[in-house]
C-alpha cells in the first residue's frame, strides 16, 4: 500500500469537513494575502502500524498575491500521544478579521481557541471548552463571534473575553459591513430542493433568500459548497464540487441574484482521489475586487526516507477569472526553509521614571535588512508602525504588572519568532496637594493656586468645591480661576490625577465667603445680634434705625426665613452659617451668624 494514501486521505477528510468559517485557508487584512494550514510532509519509518512517524502541520502565509510564502508556525503531530499543555498550540482551522498581522485557530477536541498577533508566529491561548462551538471572523479589528449550543457571544479585543451577544444568526460568510452575512445550501437529494443563498445585514433578524441554479451551485453530501464575499458590496463567491467531479467557482455582483462561472477544474479523476498522489483545488478570494486565488497541494512521494511531501501550486486570478496572472509553485520537501529571520534575544528594560519603562535590544546578526521592529505589552501590541530604533520608552503607565516582546521584521518580507521577554512592575502612591490657598479676585470670583506634587508626573487635576466637580476634563494648571459664584460659602480642594493612573487623596481645603448681593452700608449705626453664636431664639437691636425687614439665607444663598420682628425663633433650622440681610431705615446691612443646635 502507498503510504502516501494515507496523507491523501487524511487531507481530504479535513476538506471534506469545512464547514462556515472553519477552513484551512484564510483571507489576509493585507491586498494580496492569505494563510494555509495543511500537513507539509510525512515519513514513514514502519515503526508504527497503519500511519506515519512523523506528519508536521504547518501555517503559511502567502502574500504578494503568491510570489512569496513563508512558514509561519509548524505542530509536530505525534500519534497516540497525550494531549499538549496550552502552552502549545494544536493548529486546525484558521480565522483572520481585518487587523494585520492577527489570525485565530480552533484547535480540536478538547476544542481550544487561540489568537496570534504576529502573523501566526506566536499564539496566545484564550480559552477551552468541551461543546461544540464555531468562531467567526468579522470584516472589523479586534472583533469575532463564538456559536455554541443555543447562544452566540461576541469578542470586541481579539478574543480575550466574549459576551452574550443577543442575534439570531452570525451567518457562513461575514459580509463587509458589520453584520452583514451570506449563507449558502447545497442541492438536496433527498428532498429534490434546490440550493439556496441567503443574505442579512442585520444578524438575520431580516434577510433575503434566492434560489440558485444548480449550473452554479450544487455540493456534494461529503463537500457542501462554500461561500466567500468579494471585495465590493454585493459581490459573493460559491465554491462546489458538482456531480461529475468537476469543481466550480461561481460569481455574483448582485447577492447572489445572477451568477457566472469564473473558474471550473474538470480533470479531476474521483477514483484517483483515494488510490494516488492526486491534486484537489481550493478556492480564497482576496480583498481586492475581481482578484481570487486557487491553490492546489499536489502530493509527491518520497522513497529517501520513505514518505511524501507536497507541491503547492497558487493560481492568481484577476478581473473576476478573466485574467490568470500568473502560477506560483513550491516543492514544500523537508528540506524547504525560508531565509531565517533570526529573533531579537537581548531584550533589556529599566524604569527610568515613576511611570514609565525603557526598552533596549541589538539588531540580530543578520544579513538581511531589517524593516523594523513591533512591540508588544502583555500580549498586546503597542503601536501600528514599525518602530526603526532599537530603543522604546513606553511611558504614562499605571500600576500593574508589565511584559514586554518583540517582533523584527525583514525587508525580505519575513517575520522573526518572538523575542526573550522581560517583565516590570509600576507600583506608586500619589502624593496629594498640600498647599492649596485661595483669595478674592472679585465679589463673585474666587482665585485657587497650589503647587505641583513631587516626584510622579502629573497628568492633571480635579477641582471640588461644595463637594462638586467644577471640571469636565482635567485641569493642567496650578491655578484655577472660578468665577460668576453665587452667594455663599464656598469650600474647595483639589485632587490631582498621574499619568501612572494614580489618583491622590484630596488636598487640604479653603474656604471663601461670598456676598449675598446685599450692598452693605458703612454709615448705619451698629446693629446688635445676640447671642452669636446663638440657639433657638435671635434678637436685634436696631439702635437710632428702624429695623423694616429682616431676612435670612443659608451658605447657598437660599433664603431660609423672613420677619419684621426682631426677636424670632429659629429651631426649625438646622446647625450652622447662616446670613442676615437687616433693611433698615438708613440703607441695607449684613451680617454672618452661627447656630449650633
Amino acid at each position: 500500500m502507498n503510504r502516501c494514501i494515507i496523507l491523501t486521505t487524511f487531507l481530504m477528510i479535513w476538506a471534506a469537513s469545512l464547514s462556515a468559517q472553519d477552513r484551512m485557508v484564510a483571507r489576509g487584512a493585507e491586498l494580496g494575502e492569505f494563510y494555509i494550514k495543511m500537513p507539509w510532509y510525512g515519513i514513514f519509518s514502519g515503526q508504527k502500524r497503519g500511519g506515519f512517524d512523523t506528519m508536521p502541520s504547518a501555517i503559511f502565509r502567502i502574500y504578494e498575491h503568491g510570489k512569496k510564502l513563508n512558514i509561519q508556525y509548524v505542530y509536530q503531530y505525534l500519534f497516540a500521544a497525550p494531549m499538549p499543555p496550552d502552552s502549545v498550540m494544536i493548529p486546525q482551522y484558521i480565522i483572520a478579521d481585518a487587523t494585520p498581522g492577527v489570525l485565530y485557530s480552533k484547535s480540536p477536541s478538547p476544542s481550544k481557541f487561540w489568537t496570534s498577533f504576529d502573523y501566526g508566529k506566536s499564539w496566545i491561548f484564550r480559552e477551552n471548552f468541551n461543546y461544540p462551538t464555531s468562531y467567526f471572523g468579522s470584516n472589523m479589528e479586534g472583533i469575532l463571534h463564538k456559536a455554541g449550543p443555543g447562544k452566540t457571544f461576541k469578542s470586541e479585543n481579539y478574543g480575550n473575553t466574549f459576551t452574550e451577544f443577543d442575534v439570531v444568526s452570525v451567518g457562513w460568510e461575514p459580509g463587509l459591513q458589520y453584520g452583514e452575512a451570506f449563507n449558502v445550501s447545497s442541492y438536496s437529494y433527498y428532498y429534490q430542493e434546490l440550493p439556496r443563498l441567503s443574505h442579512s445585514y442585520n444578524f438575520y433578524e431580516t434577510y433575503t433568500t434566492i434560489t440558485v441554479d444548480t449550473l452554479f451551485v450544487w455540493g456534494r453530501p461529503d463537500n457542501p459548497p462554500d461561500i466567500y464575499r468579494g471585495g465590493k458590496a454585493g459581490e459573493v463567491y460559491v465554491s462546489s464540487w458538482f456531480p461529475d467531479w468537476t469543481y466550480k467557482v461561481s460569481f455574483s455582483a448582485d447577492t447572489g441574484h445572477t451568477f457566472r462561472h469564473v473558474y471550473i477544474c474538470d480533470d479531476i479523476d474521483p477514483s484517483a482521489l483515494y488510490n494516488m498522489v492526486y491534486p484537489y483545488p481550493w478556492f480564497i478570494s482576496d480583498r481586492e475586487p475581481g482578484v481570487f486565488y486557487i491553490v492546489r497541494p499536489y502530493e509527491v512521494i518520497d522513497y529517501d526516507p520513505l514518505g511524501c511531501h507536497v507541491n503547492l501550486c497558487i493560481e492568481y486570478y484577476r478581473d473576476y477569472g478573466e485574467t490568470l496572472v500568473d502560477i506560483y509553485c513550491y516543492n514544500l520537501t523537508k528540506e524547504f526553509a525560508n531565509k531565517i529571520c533570526k529573533a531579537v534575544n537581548d531584550l533589556a528594560s529599566e524604569k527610568p521614571a515613576e511611570d514609565a519603562i525603557a526598552l533596549t535590544w541589538s539588531k540580530p546578526e543578520e544579513d538581511l535588512e531589517i524593516e523594523g521592529y513591533l512591540i508588544f505589552r502583555n500580549n498586546y501590541p503597542l503601536m501600528t508602525n514599525l518602530v526603526t530604533d532599537t530603543f522604546y520608552l513606553d511611558e504614562r503607565l499605571h500600576n500593574g504588572d508589565y511584559e514586554y516582546y518583540i517582533i523584527a521584521y525583514y525587508k525580505e518580507g519575513c517575520v522573526s519568532y518572538s523575542s526573550n521577554r522581560v517583565r516590570e512592575t509600576i507600583e506608586n502612591s500619589c502624593e496629594a496637594v498640600k498647599d492649596l490657598t485661595s483669595e478674592k479676585c472679585d465679589d463673585n470670583c474666587v482665585l485657587l493656586t497650589w503647587s505641583e506634587p513631587e516626584p510622579l508626573r502629573v497628568e492633571g487635576y480635579q477641582i471640588f468645591r461644595n463637594e462638586q466637580a467644577l471640571n469636565e476634563t482635567l485641569h493642567a494648571n496650578t491655578t484655577y480661576k472660578d468665577d460668576n459664584l453665587p452667594n455663599g460659602s464656598c469650600e474647595y480642594y483639589v485632587v490631582a490625577y498621574y499619568r501612572n493612573g494614580c489618583i491622590s487623596d484630596s488636598s487640604n481645603h479653603v474656604l471663601e465667603t461670598i456676598g449675598l448681593g446685599i450692598d452693605d452700608v458703612g454709615n448705619i449705626e451698629e446693629i446688635a445680634i445676640y447671642p452669636n453664636p446663638i440657639g433657638n431664639q435671635l434678637r436685634i437691636e436696631n439702635g437710632k434705625s428702624k429695623i423694616k425687614n429682616v431676612k435670612m439665607f443659608d451658605v447657598f444663598g437660599r433664603q431660609v426665613f423672613e420677619s419684621v420682628e426682631t426677636t424670632f425663633d429659629i429651631s426649625h433650622l438646622q446647625a450652622g452659617v447662616y446670613f442676615l440681610k437687616i433693611a433698615t431705615e438708613s440703607g441695607i446691612i449684613t451680617k454672618k451668624i452661627i447656630k449650633y443646635n
